[in-house]
This record gives C-alpha cells, structure tokens and sequence, in this order.
C-alpha cells in the first residue's frame, strides 16, 4: 500500500489509498491531461493519450502514453536514423543464425525458423514485395504459411513494400497485432553524444558489467528469456558463439549481486 501512496502524486488520490476507500481510477485522466498540457503547448499541438497504468488501478506506478505525431516526429528523428534503425532490425534478426540452429530465407520477404527439432525464433521481416506483381508473391508465401515453411508472424518496417501494404496483409487473412496491442513496439536511437554511462557513485547499489564467461552468459539468457521473451526462445548453449564475435557486447545489471537486467550492442562500421 504505501508503494502506491507514495508513487501517487495527486493530493486526493493518495490519501483515499490510505484510507484504503481509493477512488475511481477515472481521477487518472485529470492527470493525464496536467502532463499533456505541457507537452501541447510545448509542440503547440492537439495530442491524444491515454492512462497505461495507474495506483488506484493497483499497479505499482503510474504511467500515461502520449503519441506524437509522425509530422513532429520527423523533425526530430532524420530520415537517415529512420533507416539506421531498421538495418539495425535485420542485423538483430539475422544474429540468431550465428547460433547455428536458426536458418535464414533471403527473398522478397526475409525470414528466420529453427532448424528441424530445434526451438527458436520464427519470424519474416524486410517485406519487399514488387509492385507489379505483389499479389501473386504474396499469395506464393500465403500457401508457405499454410505449408509451415514460412513463418506466419511478420515485422513490417517502415520501408516495407508496397507502401499499402499493411492494407493488403489485413484483405488476404493477416491481423494486425499493433492495434490491440497495450503499447506499441518502439525502434530505440540513442546518440552517442545523448549516452551518460552508470556511475557507481550515483547508483552504489547498481552494478553494470560486460559478460566475459559462459557461467554470465547463461545468467543474461535466462533473464532476457524471463523478462522480455517469457518462454526460452533462446540457450546458452547455441548462442554462446555469440560473446565471440568481435562486434557484439552483452552486458548485465546487477543490484546486490543478482541480475535484473541485460543489454546488447551491435556495432556497425569502424570504432572511432
């Protein structure tokens, strides 16, 4: 209870948890819209938003979801990042077959699935479908689907082609995972300049460190597998050809010496 109290920042709120009489989660909104008042005048802009989690709803913080835009967005993010972003997606897809027990289909649609008697992600990306004759290409992969030779959950990227075809997808049988979805899937961009590393002195507590052996290895598997993934999609076994690649880093987080999070990087291009 008094997690929730003091995450609450409204007067009225916090003090119906303490009387454990909370009041409708609907107060929540008035929140919402405190936060988004600032971020209109500041984009000067009309927004849409919504209440993601709430205390009075018995979640342990609060959090509100503000979209922004794509016009706005595109005035920040350029559209050179935009593709950074997504050939770092295909990079990160593709990673998984350094574990010797994923194949890779290069095509019009790409696609990653576990060899025979082996668990693993499956999944297609890099939709590139030509114009002229997508509905037969598409049909084509439909009937692989349905054979189990082509993954039937598909990434689509913002380059992904024909430009319609999210549309397209929806007519021939797909569903659209995104529009039920509590929150969208972001592609993160962090610049360099923009990085501030952990530092012990802030956060003693807090122990972040880059994995070196195959015992830390299994540890940062096990914690990307609970917490991200919430079933073994990947093994130390398989992957742990990984930690020898010369452009991957594996990291973990560490609070009183057990693990609570991971982080990976792929580098591209020259070291400066």
């Amino acid at each position: 209870m008094m997690k929730r109290y003091h995450a609450c920042h409204c007067p009225f709120a916090k003090e119906s948890i303490l009387a454990e009489e909370t009041v409708s989660a609907e107060l929540c909104y008035c929140s919402l819209g405190h936060v988004m008042n600032f971020s209109e005048a500041f984009l000067n802009r009309k927004l849409e938003g919504k209440v993601v989690r709430s205390v009075l709803n018995g979640d342990m913080t609060c959090e509100y979801e503000i979209t922004i835009p794509e016009d706005i967005m595109a005035q920040y993010v350029t559209p050179q990042e935009s593709q950074t972003v997504i050939a770092n997606y295909y990079r990160y897809y593709k990673a998984f077959c350094l574990s010797g027990i994923i194949e890779m289909h290069e095509g019009a649609v790409d696609w990653i699935t576990p060899k025979k008697g082996k668990t693993g992600p499956s999944l297609a990306f890099h939709v590139q479908l030509s114009n002229d004759h997508c509905q037969e290409e598409l049909q084509e992969l439909i009937a692989g689907i349905k054979e189990k030779t082509v993954p039937n959950r598909w990434i689509i990227t913002p380059d992904a082609q024909p430009g319609n075809i999210r549309a397209l997808l929806k007519a021939n049988g797909f569903q659209d995972l995104t529009e039920n979805a509590e929150q969208p899937e972001p592609g993160m961009l962090l610049k360099a300049s923009d990085f501030t590393p952990c530092s012990p002195d802030e956060n003693p507590d807090v122990v972040c460190r880059e994995v070196q052996t195959r015992e830390d290895f299994s540890t940062w598997v096990d914690v990307v597998n609970t917490a991200l993934h919430g079933w073994e999609m990947i093994d130390a076994e398989n992957y742990y050809t990984c930690i020898k690649q010369k452009n991957m880093r594996f990291y973990l987080a560490e609070i009183d010496g057990k693990a609570v999070s991971t982080a990976a990087t792929i580098q591209t291009g020259e070291p400066d």
